[in-house]
């Protein structure tokens, strides 16, 4: 689809299980032609998958165990790594709808970075905002329990999600359409999408709940190491504990990460289809409206 004709031409009005179940059915069957196409590609980034995997349990093991080494550096090296590497995955299959190229895709999605940027930074600063009330303005401030403080984000989090998820419907129009301007046409995008915030959030919650369900079946083995590997951190850290991982456990971690990076690339092409389904349906309610 190069051009705007052949984009609009397989518009169709969808509920919002249609654009979940038409996903599903279209991944199924463009997938494999898809993997056989871009075989190497998609190896290499399940391989990245497979290393971000062990990065991160090697840097915050026993993450919930508050004493746990903080190595911000790494940490940082490590978000910027593994951003990249779910930009270029979705980015290559925004590709195969858009036709767009690789590079076309990612260099598209990075622009829309500084927008969620932005939302998280608002939202990071209503919640300190809240905090400080909470904890300077209590008539008791050492009374007041810092895991109340910290609920604070949590309990702010609906105001993000309200706020937000329009942008879904923005940034896919703004990637479906080569001749879009974000910053000029932004606003338009995320009004049409804030009036259509209803059907946005049925489609998207009813696909990750698709997802999460596939997911936790077919990545537990991950799961199980990743949860092994962290409570024999706290153990060693907390308890003094000897290590008890065996020699081998990094590798097979290393490999069962991989293996979820593999369904990592799936799942994102169901979602990118969902999105996309999505944003054909919204765009063909507002030409009717027109009419």
């Amino acid at each position: 689809m190069n051009n705007d004709k052949e984009l609009y031409n397989d518009f169709k009005r969808r509920s919002y299980r249609s654009c979940v179940s038409d996903a599903f059915r279209t991944t199924r069957k463009t997938i494999w032609p898809l993997t056989k196409a871009n075989w190497k590609l998609f190896l290499f980034l399940a391989l990245m998958q497979g290393a971000i995997g062990v990065w991160t349990e090697y840097l915050t093991p026993g993450v919930m165990y508050v004493g746990f080494d903080f190595h911000p550096l790494s940490l940082f090296m490590l978000a910027i790594v593994a951003l990249a590497t779910c930009l270029t995955i979705s980015s290559k299959m925004f590709a195969t709808i858009n036709g767009r190229g690789l590079r076309w895709n990612f260099t598209r999605q990075l622009k829309t970075l500084p927008v969620s940027a932005g939302f998280l930074i608002v939202f990071l600063l209503l919640s300190i905002l809240c905090i400080y009330f909470c904890i300077v303005k209590g008539k008791n401030p050492d009374s007041i329990p810092l895991l109340n403080a910290l609920s604070v984000p949590v309990a702010l989090s609906p105001i993000l999600l309200i706020f937000s998820l329009p942008l879904a419907f923005a940034f896919t129009q703004y990637i479906m359409e080569p001749e879009r301007k974000l910053y000029r046409s932004l606003w338009k995008s995320y009004s049409t999408g804030f009036r259509r915030w209803g059907f946005i959030f049925t489609t998207i919650a009813l696909g990750e709940l698709c997802v999460i369900i596939f997911q936790t079946f077919v990545c537990l083995p991950n799961y199980i190491l990743t949860t092994a590997h962290n409570y024999s951190a706290i153990g060693v850290s907390s308890y003094n504990d000897a290590p008890d991982l065996p020699a081998y456990f990094y590798p097979l971690l290393f490999g069962v990460s991989t293996f979820s990076g593999m369904v990592k690339i799936c799942v994102t092409l169901f979602e990118v289809y969902t999105l996309y389904y999505m944003y054909q349906t919204i765009c063909t309610r507002q030409k009717e409206r027109k009419m």
